[in-house]
């Protein structure tokens, strides 16, 4: 249960810094204040529960920040969030920017604070965690937002579909990225004695076809898809690029539980 919750808790630091890096480019553009405020009511809930998931821990797992850090962080970014949206609803974009800049830096601290501790882990495991809480979380972060971004044209179809092309670009980018850490994360875990049996590398296999292929192929048919242009049928596509970058995500996470690095 504890795992489950340390899991929890990291899951939604790492989607808060990738939701809230994902806002940032946008947000210098013409894309509707609703946008952003949704999204930000979205951080606002996720925290809320990332906050519960920490007090359920209770000490168990002792993360690199110590034990109080994850809840803390959760109720701080929750509060965050909620003066982001309010923010966005007064239409203050400057400012609003700024703040999704502050989560997503609070978001990343957060989420590397809520790793658990590793008793004598050398340094390139320590970069190897820093680079995968990255890569995880811009991964979730961009296709969630791209698929959140591709309801707006629904509300305002006026709406220049340069930005959501840009915004599936960002995910097939992150895709890519995402793909060279767990490739590295592995190779690293198998020169350090990585011992498994078969069910794990099934595991492990259907991590990548779901969390590292099936997003980066959802976002190139999204991208496809644009070239009509055609927003609503890109974001049902994209909807499944969230849940295949989700489920990849999760599965990431407890097959490297007993790992010396990330996968």
């Amino acid at each position: 249960m504890a795992a489950l919750s340390q899991v929890v808790s990291a899951f939604v630091f790492r989607l808060t810094f990738g939701l809230a890096i994902a806002m940032i480019g946008p947000a210098a553009g013409r894309v509707p204040s609703v946008y952003f405020r949704v999204n930000l009511w979205v951080l606002l809930g996720l925290n809320t529960l990332g906050a519960l998931a920490a007090r359920a821990t209770s000490g168990a797992l002792e993360p690199l920040g110590g034990g109080p850090v994850p809840f803390a962080g959760a109720v701080t970014l929750a509060a965050a969030s909620y003066a982001g949206s309010v923010t966005w609803l007064c239409d203050r974009r400057i400012v609003g920017r700024r703040m999704l800049i502050g989560i997503a830096g609070l978001g990343f601290v957060a989420a590397i604070a809520s790793l658990p501790a590793a008793r004598g882990a050398s340094p390139i495991m320590l970069a190897a965690a820093v680079i995968d809480t990255g890569s995880s979380g811009v991964l979730m972060g961009t296709t969630l937002g791209a698929m959140l971004l591709g309801h707006s044209y629904l509300n305002a179809p006026g709406l220049a579909p340069s930005h959501l092309v840009r915004a599936i670009g960002f995910v097939m980018i992150a895709a890519a990225a995402r793909g060279a850490s767990g490739a590295a994360g592995l190779v690293l875990a198998l020169v350090h004695g990585l011992r498994a049996e078969g069910l794990f590398w099934g595991f492990l296999a259907f991590r990548w076809l779901t969390g590292v292929l099936a997003v980066a192929g959802m976002a190139l048919l999204a991208r496809q898809s644009m070239r009509i242009p055609n927003a609503q049928s890109a974001t049902g596509i994209l909807y499944a690029g969230v849940v295949f970058a989700f489920l990849g995500e999760l599965l990431a996470q407890l097959l490297s539980i007993d790992s010396p690095f990330p996968l």
